[in-house]
């Protein structure tokens, strides 16, 4: 018989492993990454679900990443109407985008130009080749 052993590591499932701290009117809650498992179920009822299904798995994602404490707060300020789905999906969207490390909102405009690194050029522009009419 074949074994087979599980190895999800949490860790590997993102860019960026660290616990996210964030606030939710004026509660901290605490998010651990997901595991790649968790990742898994949340991206494949995101790209086939209904929305009934895509909000349970939204539900399900921040149940596994939040912890029970914190999901249970959560669920409360959902249940009594203070939070909102439009809220949720704020906080998954920023989760996921710290976990990856690519933030998805523009640059500023007043961002520093990217500097130069390597030595400027300082070969000189060769010359065309005249040819002789005749």
């Amino acid at each position: 018989m074949r074994q087979f052993n599980s190895a999800a590591k949490r860790a590997a499932s993102v860019e960026n492993p660290i616990d996210i701290e964030f606030e939710v009117n004026g509660t901290t809650l605490v998010a651990s990454p997901p595991s790649s498992g968790q990742l898994t179920m949340f991206m494949a009822a995101q790209a086939g679900g209904e929305a009934p299904e895509i909000a349970k798995a939204m539900l399900e994602l921040l149940w596994a990443v939040l912890g029970e404490e914190n999901y249970r707060w959560l669920e409360m300020e959902l249940k009594s109407g203070v939070v909102d789905l439009e809220l949720i999906e704020e906080i998954i969207e920023f989760l996921g985008e710290t976990w990856s490390a690519r933030p998805t909102s523009p640059a500023s405009a007043l961002s520093p130009s990217r500097t130069s690194t390597g030595k400027p050029s300082t070969a000189a522009r060769q010359r065309k080749a005249s040819t002789r009419s005749t």
